[in-house]
């Protein structure tokens, strides 16, 4: 396991607080969701994963999708609308017809119909699917994080009509950039050795983010060159904290949106490149007149 995976994990667990015991556990459902249980070979077919949570709140959701990938191919994710505001593990396809999933929601959320994220299939062949859920956990909102007790339902659908030259294939149109974010920098002893690190997320409705993006510069500029594929929390490479920290986040289609961490030692960087600027010039004062003197001296004589 790398150590970001590690930090994301140890990140989850100070921020949810889990416990793996509970008592009196409220129930929550798990279902799929589609305009009809009938699908048309010729189109592709948008199932959406929701959770209703009744009259509780929930702040985690975890599990496996596992659909029938003979009938069926998997064409994309969607996570632009969900409920889940931070991915622990984004939901991506999995040895060929599972789909890993786990977040968490600060603050919690509450309601049915909370929609998880999007599936998209396109039919291969007539005949039926379906979709079920492997090792669904939810856990409330309620200082604890007790794990409710979760009805997973499984989905079937119909597929109906023959494969032809005529498939409509699936694109969505984007253009919107993800949503504002800020990014935090801390520290703490049990995250990264006590080293210094930077935590942000952020949501795009239209199509979902497909990943970070960061750099450190000592200036207030950005060098296109510079971008490295990051997670969130990022340990920072200048631990002096004098540095400009730039986060990008770029959704499926590519728009993005970049968020700027000012230095927090960056009036003192700034103030010894003034004196240094101010020395260098009293010195080169110094070392004219100095000059001037030995010459007029030489000239005297």
């Amino acid at each position: 396991m790398s150590m970001n995976q590690n930090l994301k994990r140890v990140v989850c667990l100070l921020t949810v607080s889990l416990v793996f015991f509970a008592h009196n556990a409220k129930s929550a459902e798990l279902n799929f969701v589609s305009g009809s249980s009938q699908i048309n070979t010729l189109q592709p077919v948008q199932i959406d994963l929701v959770l209703n949570s009744g009259q509780e709140k929930f702040n985690a959701v975890s599990g496996e999708v596992v659909f029938s990938d003979e009938s069926v191919s998997l064409l994309a994710i969607e996570d632009g609308r969900s409920v889940v505001n931070f991915w622990i593990d984004k939901p991506t396809a999995s040895q060929g017809n599972r789909i890993v999933f786990s977040g968490i929601t600060p603050g919690g959320y509450q309601g049915n119909g909370a929609q998880l994220f999007s599936l998209i299939f396109m039919p291969k062949k007539a005949g039926s699917f379906t979709l079920r859920i492997d090792q669904p956990r939810v856990l409330l909102h309620d200082g604890v994080g007790t794990p409710a007790k979760v009805e997973a339902h499984v989905a079937q659908f119909n597929i109906v009509g023959s494969i032809g030259s005529s498939e409509k294939q699936y694109s969505v149109t984007d253009t919107v950039s993800p949503q504002e974010f800020s990014v935090e920098v801390s520290k703490n002893q049990f995250i990264a050795e006590g080293r210094w690190f930077a935590v942000f997320a952020t949501q795009d409705k239209e199509t979902g983010i497909a990943f970070y993006q960061a750099q450190e510069q000592k200036e207030n500029q950005i060098d296109q060159l510079a971008w490295r594929t990051v997670e969130s929390p990022y340990v920072l490479q200048d631990q002096s904290l004098s540095s400009y920290i730039f986060i990008k986040a770029v959704d499926q289609k590519g728009n993005e949106f970049i968020s700027t961490k000012i230095p927090q030692h960056d009036f003192w960087y700034k103030k010894s490149k003034y004196y240094g600027i101010i020395i260098s010039i009293i010195f080169i004062i110094i070392v004219f007149h100095a000059m001037k003197y030995l010459w007029r001296k030489k000239i005297k004589k």
